[in-house]
């Protein structure tokens, strides 16, 4: 074979390959895109998780709080109780407040009314606001906060982790979680999107199996077809051969899509250099090529 012929070889191999090749990047690409939007998914967890639990601990300030107002209520109310007993006064809403306060339960009907009936300047009244302003109904008991903040825990795992989670699972406790804050009003907004997050089924397609690719290169580097010769031409031949043996090695590594991206656009350079050359140097102006087209099989059958 001459030259000619086998940078022929060359360019027709090369658009065999490249056929293959396409189709196989194409399920390495479905393979990144699923990685990588799982990798995002689970940022989009750690985001959430972490600010559901700050909301938590600021909720648990906020509860700090309500209770150091209890405490300064049950004084006030106590006080106003021994004014009434010197006065010979039954107020039956103080006795009520002293309750409440010492049980450390809101009850927003008995601080409404309290706030109709006391002063806003006198002592219960500045209690009764305080509490009022901060829009808690209830307080979180420690055994269910600690149940929450174990739930953030677990969904706070590393990307391993995450891999693992069940979505059904995952979905249920989301669920549970949501409704959990819901009946303490904490604002569950987040919880909504992860849940929907967990509803897109998908699964990452399985690794495609490069042989046939493999087959196509090792006929395309047929040793007939070798230029050892050559001063002009061996300048766009030498990279073509580096840059297909970096692929065959991608490809018996069964590296993922980058590499192989990466892989395939180097050779596509070097072909497209070796073509540019050949049509410059090879071809008569607008005509067909010198010598006939490159037939391997009869070379390889002569070699024979």
């Amino acid at each position: 074979m001459n030259n000619n012929e086998k940078i022929l070889h060359v360019l027709d191999s090369f658009e065999t390959i490249q056929e293959e090749l396409k189709k196989y990047r194409d399920v390495l690409e479905q393979r990144y895109d699923f990685v990588n939007q799982q990798k995002s998914n689970h940022m989009d967890f750690i985001l959430n998780m972490n600010d559901l639990k700050k909301k938590l601990v600021e909720r648990k300030e906020q509860e700090k709080l309500i209770k150091a107002y209890f405490e300064l209520g049950e004084k006030e109310v106590k006080k106003a109780m021994e004014l009434n007993e010197d006065r010979r006064v039954l107020d039956q809403l103080l006795e009520q407040l002293l309750v409440m306060f010492q049980k450390g339960r809101i009850d927003e009907d008995l601080i409404e009314e309290g706030l109709r009936k006391y002063p806003a300047n006198s002592g219960i009244g500045i209690v009764l606001k305080a509490i009022d302003e901060e829009e808690i109904e209830d307080f979180i008991p420690a055994e269910d906060f600690e149940s929450a903040m174990e739930y953030i825990k677990y969904y706070s795992q590393g990307i391993t982790a995450f891999r693992e989670f069940d979505p059904e699972d995952v979905i249920h406790d989301l669920n549970n979680l949501k409704e959990w804050c819901e009946g303490y009003e904490v604002d569950d907004s987040g919880l909504d999107y992860l849940i929907s997050i967990m509803e897109i089924e998908e699964e990452m397609p399985d690794k495609p199996d490069p042989t046939d690719i493999l087959e196509l290169i090792h006929d395309a580097r047929n040793p007939i077809a070798y230029i050892s010769r050559g001063y002009t031409v061996l300048e766009y031949y030498k990279p073509y051969i580096s840059a297909m043996n970096h692929l065959r090695r991608v490809l018996r590594e069964k590296r993922e899509y980058r590499s192989v991206l990466n892989a395939s656009n180097r050779l596509e350079k070097a072909v497209s250099e070796l073509d540019a050359y050949y049509r410059e140097h090879y071809l008569q102006a607008g005509g067909m090529p010198r010598n006939t087209k490159a037939n391997i099989s009869r070379y390889i059958k002569e070699a024979e």
